[in-house]
């Protein structure tokens, strides 16, 4: 990785016990930028925190001067791909002066008498904080795309393993190309849990997602190994599946899917629990083509609120085309 340089920023003192050195010693003048010290203290605080009042600006002169020109250092900065952090050389001693400084900004501390000392010390980890601290931020900015672009084609539902609705529009309009070439006909169902929000709200989510992960289950039990089951949200569920004849595409061929989430009961950690579920068909051969998988989509939805109200599969078949 390549170093960044150090900014060092030195600033004048503005009372004899506050005297430090305000220029870069020499053994780490070589590594550094030395901007210029163009700080006056009785303006320091407007630019960034507003004027103060005449008793805050009392305190300030007598807890720590140099803290109040410390605000200005993100605008000397700016524009720059670096960190910033604010060593105080003081002579000033005791922890409400510690306490002050560290509470408005300052990041470290000097003492006068060990100023020689540990100056090019505090300064090199400083800069060896900053650098690492830059690092970790363009790190996690890059993990953070990364998260993105797996989201953006992620195919499954993380919840219960089933496809989410990213792949059901994938395997959909495979389905269409392959209903084109081959003939056949193409079954569209969409699963809705009727009125199931207030037993998420009863119970928490962790029941609710237990609970959809029994109704996944159910489900699998309940089709063929090559239809394509998926989780679209959370309470509506897709079910996609090739027939060899569209007169199959009927309420009847999948009565035993409907009973089996209405009938019975799901077995929880809340006890047992019964759902009503409403289930909206669309069926379509070749004849019906072309047409796309938000055209299925939509259909089906439409039909589902008169499927949870009637307790019945609402289907449909899309007519030939013109």
């Amino acid at each position: 990785m390549t170093k960044t340089p150090t900014d060092v920023l030195p600033t004048p003192p503005v009372t004899p016990a506050d005297e430090a050195p305000t220029e870069v010693p020499p053994s780490i003048a070589p590594s550094t930028e030395v901007l210029p010290a163009v700080f006056d203290p009785s303006t320091a605080l407007s630019p960034v925190m507003g004027p103060p009042s005449a008793a805050d600006w009392n305190a300030i002169q007598e807890v720590c001067n140099q803290i109040a020109r410390s605000a200005l250092v993100p605008t000397a900065l700016r524009g720059k791909p670096a960190d910033i952090m604010v060593i105080l050389l003081t002579g000033r001693e005791g922890e409400n002066v510690l306490g002050e400084a560290f509470e408005r900004g300052v990041d470290d501390f000097i003492n006068k008498a060990d100023m020689h000392e540990q100056l090019v010390p505090r300064v090199y980890a400083a800069d060896r904080l900053c650098n690492t601290l830059q690092r970790l931020l363009q790190e996690n900015h890059l993990l953070t795309q990364n998260i993105n672009s797996l989201e953006q084609r992620n195919l499954v539902d993380p919840l219960t393993g089933l496809g989410n609705a990213r792949y059901l529009q994938q395997k959909m309009l495979d389905s269409l190309r392959q209903l084109e070439s081959r003939g056949g006909a193409l079954c569209y169902l969409l699963i809705g849990l009727d009125d199931v929000q207030h037993l998420r709200e009863q119970h928490g989510d962790e029941f609710y997602n237990e609970l959809l992960r029994s109704v996944a289950r159910r489900l699998q039990q309940h089709v063929r190994p090559l239809d394509v089951l998926t989780r679209l949200d959370d309470s509506h569920f897709g079910l996609l599946t090739l027939l060899t004849d569209l007169q199959e595409c009927s309420p009847t061929s999948f009565r035993r899917l409907h009973e089996g989430l209405n009938l019975k009961a799901f077995k929880t950690s809340e006890g047992f629990i019964s759902l009503k579920a409403g289930i909206s068909l669309v069926g379509l051969d070749a004849q019906s083509l072309p047409t796309t998988p938000q055209t299925l989509l939509e259909r089906a939805s439409l039909l589902l609120p008169d499927a949870c109200s009637s307790g019945r599969i609402n289907a449909v078949r899309l007519p030939k085309a013109q």
